[in-house]
């Protein structure tokens, strides 16, 4: 049992953090799937610019780092202001500020 509580106390946590301060988890140590799909983890509704599988941010435990793809949506998946290329892997670090098609807004934390 006490290794079970060390392994959860070590696990890394981290969020996007919307417009409205609320806080959406991510499956850590999986990959989370973004965008309009019910298949999604963290799902988006409201806005037709981002894609049913819009982008997926993925935790290397190795490496100790996140990165987010873009899943090959038409509005895109920007960083800082800076859109990612279909596929590209981009590390992902705490207060980073992601925008997913026109208007959705995120920023990365990590606790």
């Amino acid at each position: 049992m006490e290794l079970i509580k060390k392994f959860f106390r070590k696990q890394k946590r981290a969020f996007l953090v919307d417009k409205d301060n609320q806080y959406y988890a991510l499956n850590i140590p999986f990959a989370t799937k973004v965008g309009r799909s019910s298949e999604c983890d963290i799902k988006i509704t409201g806005d037709l610019h981002v894609s049913r599988h819009h982008a997926l941010i993925i935790f290397e435990e190795e490496e100790n780092k996140f990165y987010i793809k873009d899943m090959g949506s038409k509005h895109g998946t920007f960083v800082n202001g800076r859109k990612l290329e279909e596929g590209e892997l981009k590390e992902l670090k705490d207060g980073d500020h992601i925008r997913l098609g026109k208007s959705i807004t995120f920023t990365f934390k990590i606790l």
